[in-house]
Parts: structure tokens; sequence; C-alpha cells
């Protein structure tokens, strides 16, 4: 392409077009095809074999595996925490048999069980 300035009537050439830079080697096809750095656990040769079986329209195949594979928590799914939301709530079963827990004394199910019974007993 040809640029021109107006205020001297030249015209001088438009820049050159950097050639393209090559991906990182973290997202190459080759790295990520051969399972190098791969984030996700890879899912027992049981539920994969789920995918073959059946179809999906009948509840088998595709949809069998999704839904087992939905069952698993992130932790059993993944390696690492991907995001800092998962960060939060990485590994919660475990601090969970650590740390006492108990219902909340102001929370919403005393709320309902005072507001929608009758006074009574009957409804």
């Amino acid at each position: 392409a040809v640029v021109s300035t107006q205020s001297t009537g030249k015209v001088k050439p438009a820049p050159v077009t950097p050639p393209p830079r090559a991906l990182p080697e973290v997202l190459t096809a080759e790295t990520v095809g051969a399972g190098k750095f791969t984030e996700m656990r890879a899912a027992s040769p049981g539920t994969k074999a789920m995918v073959y079986n059946g179809l999906s329209s009948e509840g088998d195949g595709r949809k069998a595996y999704l839904l087992a594979r939905k069952t698993k928590g992130p932790e059993e799914k993944f390696e690492y925490p991907l995001t800092s939301s998962q960060e939060v709530g990485w590994d919660i079963k475990e601090v969970t048999k650590t740390v006492e827990t108990r219902p909340a004394y102001y929370g919403k199910s005393r709320i309902i069980r005072d507001t929608f019974f009758a006074q009574n007993g009957v409804m």
C-alpha cells in the first residue's frame, strides 16, 4: 500500500508487515497433542469406554461419559487450580474435616421454620 502526505506532496511506501511470531512452546500443536502440558487429568479407562458404548439419545455414550465426569470434583479432574476462584475452594473437603462446622444460628432455616407452619400446628 502507498501512503501519501498532503503537506509535502511526496508519496512514501507503507511500513513492511512484520513476519508472524511463533507461539510459545506451551501452546504449539505438537506439545498439546503429545500431552506434555495438559492441566486436566485423563479419565479412567472405564470412563473413557463409556463414550463408545450406546447412544447419547438413550442416555448412554457421550451423555453418560459427561455425567460421570460431572460427578467428580475439580481436585479429581485437574492437577492444580487453574483460576483464582478455584484456589479459594481447592481441597475444601480436607479443610472441613479439620474445622468444626455447625448450622448458622440466625440462618434462613429458622425463618422458614417459624413462618412456614401455622402457630396451632395445622396448616
